[in-house]
């Protein structure tokens, strides 16, 4: 890995240099429609109120099959709110003669309404019944750009829909017009819970050994006439999943029958657990090779999880599993990339950069060219989310692939409600795709992001921490905590069961009490006034 001051410092400023290359590229091959969009995504972002306004009427609202009483709930929100500020005045216009009209005519004011929303998310979700879906397919494929397809959908709470998911995504590997495809484990297995890890890594390698069969056995024409076999790949999701995941995915791959198979797998760099688990990965994927095996692909993404990671750490007691800062975030993003473009590990993991930072690409694209390994690189894009800048990137990444959401059209509330999640992980202060919509280089803004790149580019060569996940129920530290040894009130926190040694530490409970058929039954006597009554009765 590059730890020389100088050469880094040396790429981060070309990384700049190529960065505003890029912007300005993209600035003047903007077209009407996607100035359009970008003027919209501009006032929707200046206005975080608004996300109020949308997340209500899309938990409460649209949830009824009464036009009647879902025209109730909108006209309530609406009068509680006001009209959100980033509408049109066309749309302004619209929703006062819905709060004035809309009660009357619920059954045709409430559809036309749903179908308005429908419009205006199909910039960046795609319906699986889109008749513009197969054009989408088509021109990419022209342009030689990749899709990668995530199907959107409520949380798996059941076998039975976990059972209809994986139908889908059987169906998806079987479409000749689908390359690849994203999938969550927690959709092909309904009761995925750490305590009991062994049992879940063998439903889910099971369920995967499945469609890594269909994947293998079903192929996707490139635009040259090339034959590949789809790619499946592993998103991640809640810290408490890394292990489970990571440990399905290789046990999958083990089996002889996938030794020349290629799946994919995401890490998060606002863990620091990632930068070891992609160290682990690569040691083995590096095994697998030297057996005539092939690599594997490894998507290095920032994160998408924060909010709720914050929530389940304050609610269980336990430490936010993230970094904590930005910059920490970012160079361990840049570490990551680093570690993976090296030409000692590119031929076991090839690396894929997740992330609409031009600064963090035109990074990547550099360390790719200092270690002479760039034609291995791919650039991923979330559809929709600044499409002017792919063709400025295609000028120098030719491996663009576009992150495709595909949701069926009665669950578009779930569409909506990605939608509004998405543009939260991604437009906070310090995000580049805040400013994206409006960004002129040498701005104010672009400064601001500039500044941000090559602090974090610096603190790249600082040593980070392996695990904020620290729980040990053996340490004597830790099971001496909770208001039982402080003289105030605090909750113990929950077990973590993610964590190895903790499930160690249940694991030698468990043995300690647990019976089988050898052993000797205990007989419990009948007591009655102090005597015990033992008898042959059953």
């Amino acid at each position: 890995m590059i730890n020389d001051e100088k050469q880094l410092k040396n790429i981060a400023d070309e990384s700049v240099m190529l960065a505003g290359i890029w912007q300005n590229t993209a600035n003047k091959t903007l077209t009407s429609k996607d100035r359009r969009f970008l003027k919209k995504m501009h006032r929707f972002l200046n206005h975080t109120a608004d996300k109020i306004i949308i997340n209500e009427l899309i938990d409460i609202s649209f949830r009824s099959k009464s036009s009647f009483r879902a025209a109730d709930n909108i006209i309530r929100i609406f009068k509680k709110h006001g009209i959100p500020k980033s509408f049109t005045p066309f749309e302004k216009l619209l929703i006062k003669l819905f709060i004035h009209l809309g009660k009357y005519f619920a059954w045709a004011s409430v559809p036309l309404f749903v179908k308005t929303i429908k419009n205006q998310s199909k910039n960046t979700i795609l319906s699986e019944k889109n008749k513009d879906l197969q054009l989408y397919f088509s021109d990419k494929k022209a342009n030689d750009f990749m899709i990668n397809i995530n199907h959107l959908g409520e949380a798996v709470l059941g076998e039975q829909e976990a059972l209809r998911r994986f139908d889908i995504y059987e169906k998806d590997l079987k479409n000749p017009s689908i390359e690849k495809i994203s999938i969550k484990i927690s959709t092909l297995y309904s009761q995925i819970k750490p305590i009991a890890f062994d049992h879940c890594v063998d439903i889910v390698s099971k369920r995967l050994t499945k469609l890594f069969y269909t994947a293998k056995s079903n192929f996707y024409i490139t635009s040259k006439g090339i034959y590949l076999p789809k790619l499946v790949t592993l998103d991640m999701e809640e810290s408490t999943d890394i292990e489970i995941t990571i440990a399905a995915f290789t046990k999958t791959l083990d089996q002889k029958d996938f030794l020349s198979f290629t799946a994919g797998i995401a890490l998060q760099a606002y863990l620091p657990d990632s930068y070891f688990a992609l160290k682990k990965l690569t040691k083995w994927a590096k095994k697998r090779v030297e057996n005539q095996g092939a690599g594997v692909i490894v998507r290095i993404v920032k994160g998408a999880n924060l909010e709720m990671e914050k929530v389940n750490a304050a609610l269980k007691g336990w430490p936010l599993p993230t970094f904590d800062t930005k910059i920490c975030v970012d160079a361990n993003f840049k570490k990551m990339l680093d570690f993976a473009l090296k030409k000692e590990n590119i031929f076991a993991i090839k690396p894929s950069i997740g992330s609409h930072n031009l600064f963090d690409i035109a990074y990547g694209l550099n360390i790719a060219r200092y270690y002479n390994t760039e034609e291995n690189l791919t650039i991923e894009l979330l559809y929709g989310m600044s499409n002017h800048v792919s063709s400025a990137i295609f000028q120098s990444v030719k491996r663009i692939l576009f992150y495709t959401p595909l949701i069926e059209s009665k669950q578009f509330i779930n569409a909506i409600a990605y939608l509004i999640r998405r543009l939260d992980e991604n437009t906070g202060k310090e995000n580049f795709l805040r400013y994206a919509s409006d960004l002129n280089v040498d701005s104010k803004n672009w400064n601001l992001l500039k500044k941000a790149f090559t602090d974090s580019a610096k603190y790249r060569l600082t040593d980070i921490k392996t695990t904020n996940k620290v729980q040990d129920r053996n340490s004597k530290v830790c099971s001496k905590t909770g208001t039982f040894y402080v003289p105030y009130f605090i909750n113990e926190p929950d077990t973590d069961f993610s964590i190895a040694v903790n499930r160690q530490w249940a694991e030698k409970i468990k043995t300690k009490w647990e019976k089988n058929k050898n052993t000797e039954p205990m007989e419990i006597p009948i007591i009655i006034a102090g005597e015990e009554i033992y008898t042959k009765k059953k």
